[in-house]
């Protein structure tokens, strides 16, 4: 294969396993001009591709703007909450900042389902598609409170 030779980015998903999408948001990223899944990049764009959506062997995770990578960064969170410790994780975050860390220790003690939904609100207000946020964030928050709302 020379050097002048060109990948598809449709090939360059199927081989990481990822959909086009995520492939030209990366391809973006690095501001290599392509179109569509069906552009062509250079072997050496498609090694900075390759580069930039593998992480020790792993994809990142799906989300990549910049609230998905605050909760990456400060809750240390890859994927979204399973359980009820990672649960708490993401509806904590950023609750002090706000002044609402009352709040969540008041639910902490009490584990009282009203209190609960206030923090739910919060949150949501927090990572809101609608007012800044992000979808996933928002997920994240959606998926969070239906798993702490079983210990309520």
């Amino acid at each position: 294969m020379s050097s002048d030779s060109k990948i598809r980015i449709y090939e360059l998903s199927r081989e990481l396993d990822l959909g086009n999408k995520e492939v030209l948001e990366a391809a973006e990223k690095l501001s290599i001009a392509v179109r569509s899944y069906s552009s062509s990049v250079s072997v050496d764009e498609a090694a900075s591709i390759r580069r930039l959506l593998k992480s020790n062997g792993k994809p990142l995770p799906p989300w990549t703007n910049e609230l998905g990578r605050e909760l990456r960064v400060h809750i240390g969170l890859d994927h979204l909450p399973t359980n009820e410790q990672e649960a708490r994780i993401v509806m904590s975050h950023g609750l002090r900042d706000k002044g609402y860390i009352d709040l969540w220790e008041l639910w902490i003690k009490t584990c009282d389902a009203k209190v609960l939904k206030q923090i739910y609100k919060e949150r949501a207000r927090m990572t809101h598609p609608d007012i800044g946020g992000s979808t996933e964030a928002f997920k994240m928050v959606q998926i969070a409170y239906s798993i702490l709302e079983r210990y309520s």
